[in-house]
């Protein structure tokens, strides 16, 4: 959460950054422009405030030096209008006079106030300034192109009178925009560019970041689980140690008590007593042996396992235990010819461990089911299901825990080497639960040999 907030901060913090960066940019731009229209119109005013007046010979010359300017590069129209300003509010408003100009006349605004500002026609400056008057007039530009001409019968307009000359006056000038435009979008396209690949950067930093803390988390949860695992094959080994140990001497007493039992003893009681030591050296016994199973390290010799020969093979040890309580087991879901990759011996202890926990469970009369599916193009799921209640759904969660088990005589094993050697073979195991009480034990992800 705090490494995608970061991210999402340095990405704000670099758009905002080049933002300003491109609306700096975009100030120096235009101020270029606007810096040379200043220039042009500057020239422009001095020229015609160096006469003074509008005398007739400047009269004929300002229509060619307007052509002139407008044949500059950038400069689309340029205009000198007469104007009268407002002795309330000292607004210029366009006078009835006519005006020089030259170049697209068709740009020009006799009613723009003076200033600077950008249109879709171009960018328009705009300077007021005063002259003074006197001196006789001649032709007036048309407002058209070019030179201008006379209006009206042997004179010019009211104001190439000198005594009617008018003292303010505005230089229009219209200069192409589309240069400045070009150059505001490369910079922002450049701009975008840069936005772009850092926040490519950015992320790819936060990725390797990630994947570096992720890294280092991994590497120590490899080593706690390296120890864990070094600790218990060490557990184990001592366990299995203690365990052979043990079960040297229980032969021994187990033996001399069956021998004390088959002779006969003087009474009842010790011959209940010499029994009783037989069966529990019998139990003791299997305990070990459960317990060797769990702990012994798993090493899977995978070969080509057909699975229909294996169960039949299995069910003539599990007979005894399925007529004691008139169970029925049905294989007929087991594929003829099914072919797994497993340890053949691994792969009966399973299949043992799941069908003996179904006869513990299915009652006196029940029914085993084992079926055996595919589960994609090259594995198979095997199933185990019985006619009992099955678990309490508080216990589901458990049941493959080691020591775990709701059986009085049960040692909580069997389902804990089931789980030890599907995960050496690489296979997922669980228990699902049905709708009439009853639930499934499942095997996934068999690899198949065919």
């Amino acid at each position: 959460m705090a490494t995608a907030a970061a991210v999402c901060a340095a990405l704000l913090a670099l758009a905002g950054w080049q933002r300003s960066e491109y609306l700096h940019q975009r100030e120096l731009i235009r101020a270029r422009l606007a810096s040379q229209a200043d220039a042009i119109s500057s020239a422009l005013v001095s020229g015609v405030r160096s006469h003074r007046w509008i005398s007739p010979y400047y009269a004929s010359q300002l229509p060619k030096t307007l052509k002139e300017l407008a044949g500059f590069d950038h400069v689309l129209a340029v205009a000198i209008v007469p104007v009268t300003v407002t002795s309330s509010r000292g607004e210029p408003v366009p006078n009835d006079e006519q005006m020089y100009a030259a170049g697209d006349t068709r740009l020009i605004d006799r009613t723009a106030q003076p200033g600077a500002r950008w249109s879709a026609e171009g960018y328009y400056w705009v300077r007021l300034f005063a002259l003074s008057g006197g001196g006789p007039g001649m032709g007036l530009h048309d407002g058209g192109r070019g030179m201008g001409r006379r209006r009206g019968m042997g004179g010019g307009p009211p104001w190439m009178d000198g005594s009617n000359t008018p003292s303010t006056f505005k230089a229009i000038l219209v200069l192409d925009r589309s240069g400045v435009d070009q150059q505001l979008r490369r910079e922002a396209t450049i701009r975008l560019m840069l936005v772009g690949s850092g926040s490519l950067l950015i992320l790819l930093i936060a990725f390797s970041w990630r994947a570096t803390i992720r890294l280092a988390a991994a590497r120590g949860r490899a080593r706690l689980l390296e120890t864990q695992t070094q600790y218990l094959a060490d557990l184990g080994q001592a366990g299995a140690g203690l365990a052979h140990e043990t079960r040297n001497p229980l032969g021994l007493i187990r033996g001399w008590a069956q021998r004390l039992a088959e002779q006969g003893l003087p009474s009842r009681e010790q011959q209940e007593q010499a029994e009783a030591i037989v069966e529990e050296c019998d139990r003791v016994t299997s305990r070990i042996n459960e317990f060797l199973a769990f702990a012994r390290p798993l090493r899977p010799r995978f070969k080509a396992v057909a699975v229909r020969d294996l169960l039949e093979q299995l069910n003539v040890v599990l007979v005894p235990d399925l007529e004691a309580q008139r169970i029925t087991i049905d294989y007929r879901q087991i594929p003829v010819g099914a072919t797994i990759l497993a340890d053949a011996e691994q792969f009966r202890q399973v299949v043992f461990n799941l069908v003996g926990n179904a006869i513990a469970f299915a009652g006196e009369g029940g029914r085993i089911d084992l079926q055996l599916r595919r589960n994609s193009q090259e594995g198979w799921r095997l199933e185990v299901r019985d006619s009992g209640p099955g678990p309490d759904q508080a216990a589901q969660s458990s049941l493959f825990k080691p020591y775990f088990t709701t059986r009085a005589d049960g040692t909580g094993l069997g389902l804990a080497i089931v789980k030890n050697i599907s995960t050496a073979h690489g296979w997922t195991v669980g228990y699902t639960p049905e709708s009439k009480g009853s639930g499934v034990f499942w095997v996934d992800g068999i690899s198949s040999a065919s």
